[in-house]
């Protein structure tokens, strides 16, 4: 199983060899981490076009509106968010591997990790 086979690249392609690396999934299983794959692919190419576009752009009255982009982004972190969860899968650090959330040090490693990333924890 290569990531290749399913027409993944970057992101994408590193979070399955991840995954692939780190699980043993069953066979029904796959199609969701190829989903999950993908989708991180494109988060990634929206974030890249993103990237050089303007966060308001002129909509179809000529009046200030928010770049569309914001939207897929929005529309496919949530798809991402739902085929990760749908997996039940373990959280990971940032090299793959598990973190044991009953030990008070990883959760900080995990909550660094988040900060790190962008992601906003209130726990």
């Amino acid at each position: 199983m290569n990531a290749s086979d399913y027409g993944l690249a970057g992101r994408g392609a590193d979070l399955f060899t991840t995954l692939t690396g780190t699980f043993d999934f069953d066979a029904h299983e796959i199609p969701t981490v190829v989903e999950l794959c993908l989708t991180a692919t494109l988060l990634e190419r929206l974030e890249s076009a993103m990237a050089s576009e303007d966060l308001i752009v002129m909509g179809s009255q000529r009046q200030p509106t928010a770049n569309p982009i914001l939207g897929e982004l929005a529309r496919h972190r949530g798809m991402y968010v739902r085929l990760y969860s749908a997996l039940n899968l373990p959280e990971l650090d940032e090299a793959g591997k598990h973190i044991d959330l009953s030990n008070p040090r990883s959760v900080r490693a995990q909550k660094a990790a988040q900060a790190r990333w962008g992601k906003v924890s209130n726990g």
